[in-house]
């Protein structure tokens, strides 16, 4: 009995501690920063270490780590930021394809020459916007878009010629190049080594993309029928790793899983005597390491994911006692997980998700409504 006290009380404290502590960790980070304003206004300090896409239309900036008040710079205000003395963003001005309006970002400095490449973000997909002479050029890859799944084209290669005409020979390095950030700065470093032969271009492993981090916290449920429903709590800390994949991810969970199920003697051989049906509660609480792999990573993001898990399971009934599945091998254990669903951004931070999961016993198809920062 002892042994389950002590291991029922390290979890209760994980349910409770795990959150919050991403959260802090999460909430905390700051790197250290130079943002040049537009009316020449140069302010030092640290601004939050947010994503990309978050970056691309505001900072939140303060001037040493002890302050608690944030201050936000947005495309109105800022014209450069300097982080650590060497990566560095550029407010830029483009015009996409099929956009009559023209888009203001904070983009990402990838390559600066006399060609000089950037990384942003265009409704949920990566824009690269090759600067030359004072032009940019949006890069945007081909998607497919629409029910007859019809190929969206933004002609990005077409972009790159213009911008690279100068030179012949780079013209069949552009048609055989991808939609890549590894391939384009191929094709920029060769541009700019053509320009200026004595110059020092920087080789393509020295472009690192930040490691992504979220924390998502998902409440969901199923009523199959009136004997059987299962509810759901999670905690997520996922981290995306960019450089090896844009669509893989870690995932490091806390879930609390109850089932709630009628079953009838007739279905069931260890029933007592006399004893007609019973009304089950299945409890699980396990700390999943997941692999998830995105189909897409749209709005819309079908998955896979696979791991290992650490598990408490128990199971009780209203009617009679079994102790067939009592016990330190029997509750606790590590098994493997599978999963496959779908995730959707509802709004800002807001996701719903459907997914299957197999994970100590196979759960009902659960239904669920998330938070993530």
């Amino acid at each position: 009995m002892k042994y389950y006290i002590k291991i029922t009380l390290v979890l209760v404290a994980i349910s409770i501690g795990f959150p919050l502590i991403l959260k802090a960790q999460f909430h905390k980070e700051f790197i250290k920063a130079t943002i040049l304003l537009q009316n020449n206004e140069k302010n030092e300090g640290f601004i939050r270490n947010d994503d990309l896409k978050a970056i691309n239309y505001a900072v939140y900036f303060k001037s040493s780590l002890e302050e608690e008040i944030l201050t936000k710079y947005d495309t109105s205000s800022v014209s450069r930021i300097i982080v650590d003395s060497a990566e560095s963003y550029q407010l830029l001005s483009y015009k996409p394809h099929y956009s009559k309006g023209t888009i203001r970002v904070i983009a990402w400095l990838v390559v600066k020459g006399n060609a000089s490449l950037y990384k942003a973000y265009y409704k949920e997909s990566v824009v690269f916007i090759l600067n030359k002479d004072g032009i940019n050029y949006p890069l945007q890859e081909d998607e497919l878009l629409g029910d007859n799944a019809k190929t969206t084209r933004y002609f990005y290669k077409e972009y790159l010629k213009k911008a690279v005409f100068d030179y012949d020979e780079l013209i069949d390095m552009v048609n055989n190049s991808s939609y890549s950030q590894e391939s384009i700065i191929r094709v920029v470093n060769a541009y700019n080594k053509l320009v200026s032969p004595d110059s020092k271009t920087p080789s393509v492993e020295n472009y690192k993309e930040k490691t992504k981090k979220y924390v998502f916290v998902d409440v969901g449920g199923m009523i199959k029928n009136s004997s059987k429903s299962e509810f759901c709590i999670q905690g997520v800390y996922r981290l995306y790793f960019p450089m090896q994949s844009k669509t893989s991810s870690l995932n490091f969970g806390l879930s609390i899983y109850q089932l709630y199920h009628t079953e009838s003697s007739n279905y069931s051989n260890y029933f007592p005597i006399n004893v007609r049906s019973a009304n089950f509660k299945r409890t699980l609480i396990s700390l999943p390491i997941t692999v998830q792999q995105n189909i897409l990573n749209k709005k819309n993001r079908p998955f896979v994911a696979f791991g290992a898990s650490l598990s408490y399971l128990n199971e009780v009934n209203d009617v009679f006692e079994d102790h067939s599945n009592n016990g330190l091998q029997k509750n606790f254990g590590v098994s493997f997980n599978f999963a496959l669903g779908v995730e959707t951004d509802l709004q800002k931070n807001i996701r719903a998700k459907v997914e299957y999961r197999d994970e100590a016993y196979s759960h009902l198809l659960m239904l669920g409504l998330g938070y993530y920062f």
